[in-house]
């Protein structure tokens, strides 16, 4: 938390290394050595980590492995692998929240395959059906952004499609 994430590694590993703790404190080592090798941009490290964290007992680690992976293979443009990640998983949720970000990613996917009416009716379940403000805010402002290109189309005026894309795939923090 204060952002000294070799020191996060080191003592995450030492807990490692101790065979007295329990399943919850060794997942949360995981999970900190994971977050702070991902922060450090040591990706192979993180994802090794995310890897061990995908079954774990505590919903919101095992939530967030799976959710990372899904949006690793988005970037990486593997569309149809991400989204048989984020089914698999909503087929057996741990955490409502990252459920539902794995569904707004479901979204950005169907954007990204010019599924654009299966993409906003995504994004409408998270509106409909989350409760936190803030992922329902993404995923309002993601169907404005079609609604939006839909009405420039409608309209017979030219619209930049990949500028629009970029809006509604854009990052969850505000960019």
């Amino acid at each position: 938390k204060l952002g000294i994430f070799d020191t996060a590694i080191h003592y995450g590993n030492q807990v490692l290394l101790d065979n007295k703790n329990t399943e919850i404190v060794l997942d949360e080592a995981e999970y900190i050595i994971a977050k702070s090798s991902l922060e450090n941009g040591l990706s192979e490290d993180a994802y090794r980590g995310f890897e061990k964290l995908k079954d774990s007992r505590n919903g919101d680690y095992s939530g967030e492995a799976n959710y990372i992976f899904a949006e690793k293979s988005f970037k990486e443009a593997k569309l149809d692998e991400s989204e048989s990640i984020i089914l698999n998983y909503s087929s057996n949720p741990t955490s409502e929240y990252w459920l539902a970000k794995a569904i707004i990613l479901l979204g950005d996917i169907y954007v990204e395959k010019d599924k654009e009416i299966l993409a906003k009716q995504t994004y409408q379940s998270i509106v409909d059906n989350y409760d936190g403000d803030d992922l329902i805010e993404i995923a309002q402002n993601k169907i404005n952004a079609i609604l939006y290109k839909d009405e420039v189309e409608d309209q017979g005026e030219e619209v930049k499609t990949q500028e629009v894309e970029e809006i509604i795939i854009s990052e969850e923090n505000g960019e």
